[in-house]
């Protein structure tokens, strides 16, 4: 498979009589990063490969997929911006069940048939801890090693070397993503 980068775009073109590929923007990679909740740019791109989109779930409000994972998003940039009370608005809601998700990114992962994602740092700490001592015991693999694996037609280090030289681009547009989700307009302080 050819892997390009022109014009902040990717392009993963099959060779002849294989299968699968992608063309994006590097900013769109950029926020499915952000919305699934990939540690990496290449796990982000395996994700984009294996995703299947069910579109429209509730027809009545139109949401799809996609929306735990904006809800989330939401819910903690209002966090970090420190805006608690409209944070607490914000709550990731599973499309076809109408129940409450712990994690929005979680829900979109599941819903797109993708692996699900570690809710918090605790749990993610939790989790590589009892990999790196599984994988010390025997053959299992470890916390670092991708959820979803890239098809066998990509050059994995070609793509990570490809994309390292777009780090800082990508890592730019990860941060005006997220920080495009929400507003927050200060009231003026009231003159005594």
């Amino acid at each position: 498979m050819q892997i390009i980068i022109e014009n902040e775009t990717l392009t993963l073109r099959p060779s002849p009589g294989e299968t699968g590929g992608l063309t994006c923007k590097l900013t769109t990679l950029a926020a499915w990063r952000e919305l699934l909740g990939c540690t990496t740019n290449t796990e982000t791109i395996a994700m984009m490969l294996a995703a299947q989109d069910p579109g429209i779930l509730n027809t009545k409000t139109s949401e799809n997929a996609w929306t735990p994972a904006y809800t989330q998003l939401e819910q903690n940039q209002l966090n970090n911006l420190n805006q608690t009370s409209l944070a607490s608005l914000h709550r990731a809601i599973n499309p076809k069940t109408r129940a409450l998700s712990i994690d929005g990114r979680a829900t979109t992962r599941r819903l797109l048939g993708l692996p699900g994602t570690p809710t918090n740092d605790y749990e993610t700490t939790a989790q590589q801890a009892r990999a790196t001592a599984l994988a010390l015991a025997d053959d299992t693999p470890t916390a670092d090693e991708q959820t979803v694996p890239l098809p066998d037609t990509v050059n994995v280090t070609e793509l990570e070397n490809l994309l390292a030289k777009y780090s800082d681009a990508i890592d730019e547009a990860r941060t005006m993503f997220v920080e495009s989700l929400v507003t927050v307009r200060h009231r003026p302080i009231p003159q005594q």
